[in-house]
């Protein structure tokens, strides 16, 4: 194959100083401009890789649109630092090791082509929020599932089977919105935080359909609904978590328990599946996999320094890396020994009060949203509008400063 490389200056491409011309088909020559010798370099070993790959195999050599793709493409990854190359070598390098994960790439790229390639897009309400529910169960947990489920079949109902999806106007929205307000014909209506639930899986299931193009505007957007505010979650006081804390035995396992829900905030089914190899002292951080996170996508926890203080002694014992962190110990009876410590120090126990109390004390920390939002696997939304300034600066720094006494 015909190659060659010359130094290009040109007013009308000022910013190309190298010219590739090759031959892009059967007695045809083609010519590419570049930045630099470098990239018009790679671009020849690209074009040489290609013939070789003809003479030594039975495969066809890419044609000019493909080969257009495939420098896009190209340009668009030099962007971030890596090649088309780089990119396969990492997929099979990492496959092995996502696998592990409950992670499935190729389920992943299955999901975008039947949504965006072979699903007919003008498909009834009823298609679509079975679809959505079956794409959502890749990445979520069967309690997710089911309660998306629950929450999309009573908009559904609402329906005839054979309405089209981008039919549902404003005013389908409008008559749907009074089957969730109370009224004297209703025998039974939802309760304000189920109302606010309803509407926001609605809302954003139009969102999802928006986004790849099957409807053009989401109408429940269009539509007014006073949704309830939650209630402000309850949380302990610092000075409360100072004294379960302090109170607690040490090495105890209750203690345990209090340090990563309290300082990294995980559920306690979260606590109670990780083992001594998730948790990372060099890197300060607590890796879980997707099989124990709500979400079923793995999520990383950093832990700040006081953490790692408080988790040294447990450390010191050197523990199986594959064993429990709570060593099996059952909910039930984690529950029974945090009502015990609560009794001790004569403090109410609040439901799901640990990890309520460390999202607020990390937002207040990090005043991001997102950032806390990553930690702690809850949208940006339900952070801001359910623990943003429940907590005080002052508390917020003693309690990252808070260290064991004993």
């Amino acid at each position: 194959m015909k190659l060659k490389i010359y130094p290009f200056k040109s007013k009308y491409h000022p910013d190309k100083n190298f010219a590739v011309i090759y031959q892009s088909e059967p007695n045809k020559e083609s010519r590419k401009l570049f930045k630099t010798n470098e990239d018009a370099q790679k671009f020849m070993d690209d074009i040489r890789h290609l013939d070789n790959l003809k003479s030594t195999t039975n495969l066809d050599a890419l044609n000019t649109i493909e080969l257009n793709c495939k420098h896009q493409l190209d340009s668009l990854l030099s962007k971030f630092g890596v090649s088309l190359y780089d990119i396969c070598y990492l997929y099979k390098t990492y496959l092995p090791i996502l696998k592990e994960y409950n992670e499935d790439i190729m389920k992943s790229v299955q999901n975008y082509i039947d949504l965006n390639v072979e699903t007919n897009k003008d498909i009834t309400i009823y298609q679509a929020i079975d679809s959505y529910i079956k794409k959502k169960s890749i990445c979520a947990s069967d309690i997710y599932r089911n309660q998306l489920n629950s929450y999309l079949t009573k908009f559904k109902n609402a329906f005839a089977p054979t309405v089209k999806l981008r039919d549902i106007t404003k005013d389908d929205i409008e008559k749907w919105k009074l089957t969730l307000i109370p009224s004297k014909q209703l025998k039974k209506s939802y309760a304000p935080i189920s109302t606010f639930n309803i509407i926001h899986a609605v809302e954003t299931f139009f969102n999802f359909w928006k986004r790849i193009g099957y409807v053009d505007a989401n109408p429940v957007k269009l539509v007014d609904f006073t949704t309830p505010r939650k209630s402000d979650p309850e949380i302990y006081s610092f000075k409360q978590i100072t004294t379960l804390l302090y109170t607690s035995k040490k090495l105890s396992r209750t203690r345990l328990f209090l340090i990563i829900a309290l300082f990294g905030g995980l559920r306690s089914k979260e606590i109670l599946e990780i083992k001594w190899k998730n948790i990372s002292r060099e890197y300060k951080d607590i890796t879980l996999d997707g099989s124990i996170v709500k979400t079923n996508i793995r999520r990383i926890v950093r832990l700040p320094d006081n953490a790692m203080i408080w988790l040294e002694p447990y450390f010191a014992l050197n523990p199986d890396p594959n064993a429990l962190v709570l060593g099996g110990l059952q909910k039930r009876n984690l529950y029974k020994y945090l009502d015990d410590l609560c009794n001790q120090c004569g403090i109410k126990r609040i439901r799901n009060g640990l990890r309520h109390t460390a999202a607020s004390f990390h937002l207040r920390n990090s005043e991001n949203a997102t950032y806390s939002s990553e930690q702690l696997g809850n949208s940006p939304i339900i952070l801001k509008t359910s623990y943003w300034g429940l907590v005080s600066k002052a508390d917020t720094e003693a309690f990252y400063k808070l260290l064991p006494k004993d």
